[in-house]
Parts: structure tokens; sequence; C-alpha cells
């Protein structure tokens, strides 16, 4: 699956755009090193689209799951790119997305 995504900061927090979540709008919210990376990518604007895979495409970076301990939440994985934080967290809008953690999310 390859698809955009677009993301946007609101009172200083990004959120994905996601009409098709159910939940309520907070847990749509970046943390944790996601929205360092968005601050980065959107490069001073307040709006970015970016494309997400869970198969590698030409250009793309990756973000590589680290696997936790038993009692740890599955969400943290490591960013290759030289923008943004080294280490990232994703919610479970990662699970909705792809339908699991994928070992590795390639994004542009």
């Amino acid at each position: 699956m390859i698809k955009q995504f677009e993301f946007y900061k609101e009172h200083g927090r990004w959120y994905i755009d996601l009409p098709e979540w159910e939940g309520s709008k907070e847990d749509l919210e970046m943390v944790l090193g996601a929205d360092m990376l968005l601050d980065n990518i959107a490069r001073g604007n307040d709006w970015c689209k970016i494309t997400l895979s869970d198969e590698p495409f030409e250009g793309s970076h990756i973000l590589s799951h680290r696997l936790p301990p038993l009692e740890a939440t599955p969400g943290w994985y490591d960013n290759d790119a030289w923008h943004g934080p080294s280490t990232i967290w994703l919610c479970e809008v990662t699970r909705f997305v792809f339908g699991n953690y994928p070992d590795k999310i390639y994004y542009l």
C-alpha cells in the first residue's frame, strides 16, 4: 500500500487528517518525535503531505519498528533519515492505517 496523507498544525500541535477515523481528534495528534519529524518535513509550514507505505519505493526514508519488551507498547520506530529525531512514537492510528505495526514504514 502506497498512500498519501495530509498533516496539519493547529495551535502548535500536529494532527493527521483522517476523516474515516471514528475516535477522538486527540487520538490523531502526532507526539513524541512524530511532531518534530513533521516540523522538519513541513519546513515552517502548518501543513504537509507525506507518502507512506509498508513497501519500499524510490527515494523513501525508513522508519524501523523497535520491538518492545512485553510490557511496553509497540509504537516506537527508529528513523533512518537525517531530518527529525532518531526515534519516534507512532500511535494506534498506525495500526488503523496499516492494519498492524509494520516492521518498516517507508515515507517521503
